[in-house]
């Protein structure tokens, strides 16, 4: 929960979201914050000096099990989880840990949410992303769906993220990253980066620069893009010919996107990629492999801005 990073809530394959209060795991890392209330929310339940994270509640009006699972940025408390049955049920935690059934969102295709998230700006607008290819606007108010991109990729459509400024960026199982804007043109992307070699598993727009946003693919890369910038000419895939792991990272092509910031290789069928919220350009990804800590060099602005690295 962006409001209260304490709060978190987690699927479960038997279609259950569980809401849990992690404030007791969070202070055993020495983490020093009022963690009694929860802003706009108030007072939920924990279990201080407890082994085991306090169970707020669960949400179990799902038939199915789902992968769509968001926090509002903007309504303390809002939360939407999207199942396989085309279904995104909307809730709020309220005082107590109790949880407020708002309403619930249909996919106008039946086909599975895969994800959801929430606009920056308008605390009443979301997207989804679907098995049927589409990303598909939702209005709170009205609990429908509002304008639809029917065919936004080729397959599935695995993840979405809503940035700034009407934006949204989008990949799927075709391995394609495509940026879309809302305001100008909904009907047809902006940008499309065709680089990576395997489905997308994960988009997030950088926190601190509304220009750069992460990917992470099955193909084992983490990479980061900047929608901003231009080509000045060919960019060669230097030592192409000696570095088998750069051509695979390439997928075969004879020049580099020129919004291609930075790439990460070697962690294991990558799933996530996170921004780090007050340290810029600082990145966590997930994997099969582990955790991988990166901070590309190439991103920092202010040396004093670096993380030492691990002796």
């Amino acid at each position: 929960m962006p409001q209260a990073p304490w709060i978190v809530a987690a699927w479960s394959d038997a279609g259950r979201v569980t809401i849990y209060n992690i404030s007791a795991e969070l202070a055993g890392l020495g983490v020093k914050a009022d963690m009694a209330t929860v802003p706009g929310v108030g007072s939920v339940p924990r279990k201080p000096g407890s082994n085991q994270p306090a169970q707020i509640g669960s949400i179990q009006t799902h038939q199915n099990e789902g992968y769509a699972l968001a926090w509002s940025p903007l309504i303390p408390g809002l939360l939407v989880s999207g199942d396989c049955d085309g279904k995104a049920f909307v809730h709020r935690l309220r005082e107590g840990g109790f949880l407020e059934h708002v309403g619930v969102l249909t996919q106008p295709s039946g086909g599975s949410i895969e994800d959801v998230s929430f606009s920056p700006d308008n605390d009443r607008a979301l997207v989804t992303a679907s098995t049927d290819g589409s990303l598909t606007l939702f209005d709170l108010t009205a609990q429908a769906p509002g304008h639809a991109i029917p065919a936004a990729h080729d397959g599935d459509v695995n993840v979405v993220s809503w940035g700034p400024d009407s934006t949204l960026v989008s990949g799927g199982d075709d391995g394609v990253l495509r940026v879309w804007n809302l305001a100008i043109d909904p009907s047809k992307p902006q940008l499309e980066l065709k680089y990576h070699r395997g489905p997308i598993t994960h988009v997030e727009w950088c926190p601190t620069d509304p220009t750069m946003f992460s990917a992470c693919s099955e193909d084992g890369l983490v990479t980061v893009w900047d929608i901003t910038a231009e080509s000045d000419g060919p960019l060669p895939l230097l030592g192409a010919q000696d570095n088998e792991e750069l051509v695979a990272g390439a997928a075969g092509l004879e020049e580099l996107p020129p919004q291609l910031l930075f790439e990460h290789l070697g962690l294991e069928d990558p799933k996530e990629c996170h921004w780090h919220r007050q340290i810029p350009s600082f990145m966590v990804a997930t994997g099969l492999s582990g955790l991988n800590l990166m901070q590309p060099a190439n991103l920092i602005d202010d040396p004093n801005e670096a993380v030492p690295a691990a002796p």
